[in-house]
Formats: C-alpha cells, sequence, structure tokens
C-alpha cells in the first residue's frame, strides 16, 4: 500500500485497528478529544453528523497545508496531494448532502475563499 511504503522510508508505523476492531485508540490526547467530540456531536443527526464530516476534512486540510509547508521531500509532497484531493472530494460531498437538507455549511478552518474554491471545483 502507498501509504504503508511512505511511511517505511521514514521508519514510521502507521496505527491501523485490527479487523473487527471498532475501538478507536490514539497516541495524543489531542487526537482523542478530536475523536470524541466527533462521535458526541456527529451522533445527534444526520446533519449533525454531515457538518462533523465537513470540519473533519477542513481541519485534515489544515493539517496537510501546513505538513506541506515544511519539507521538500517529493514523496511527502506527493502523498499530502493525494491527501488533500480526497479531503477536497469529502468536503464537496458533504456540503453537497448539507445543501440537500437545506443547510449551508460555513468554514470554520479554512478562509471563506479557500472553502469556496473547493465547493466550486
Amino acid at each position: 500500500n502507498f501509504l504503508n511504503d511512505v511511511a517505511g522510508n521514514y521508519a514510521l508505523e502507521l496505527e491501523t485497528n485490527e479487523p473487527g476492531n471498532s475501538v478507536a485508540t490514539f497516541t495524543t490526547p489531542q487526537a482523542e478529544t478530536i475523536y470524541q467530540e466527533s462521535i458526541s456531536k456527529g451522533s445527534l443527526s444526520v446533519v449533525d453528523a454531515l457538518k462533523m464530516g465537513a470540519r473533519l476534512e477542513e481541519m485534515s486540510l489544515q493539517v496537510l497545508h501546513n505538513a506541506k509547508a515544511v519539507t521538500i521531500k517529493s514523496d511527502l509532497l506527493h502523498t499530502f496531494d493525494i491527501l488533500a484531493m480526497g479531503s477536497k472530494n469529502n468536503l464537496q460531498a458533504f456540503n453537497r448532502r448539507l445543501k440537500m437538507y437545506g443547510i449551508t455549511y460555513e468554514p470554520g478552518f479554512l478562509e471563506q475563499k479557500d472553502f469556496r474554491n473547493i465547493i466550486n471545483q
């Protein structure tokens, strides 16, 4: 798998759950907090789940942007671009679904112009 290969190049091990194990484990308190908040808020309704999904994709895009700013390694930049493409696609999908519910999603992490550029692609 591509991500495992890139991680292996830097002696990193990707965290994964065993198949069938739905219990998430985290190495940082921040990740645990984000996960718990996502589950709590996203479990309230379909609309809340869609909003939380969009928020998580925004957070991912911000992290990937910051990561790209601190490396010149082409394999990492390529990996970050692929991951960002997936997050942008997901953000577009969450936004479309929210519109179907009559909800206008307001970004919380991305600048409004960056958000508009993504959803209008």
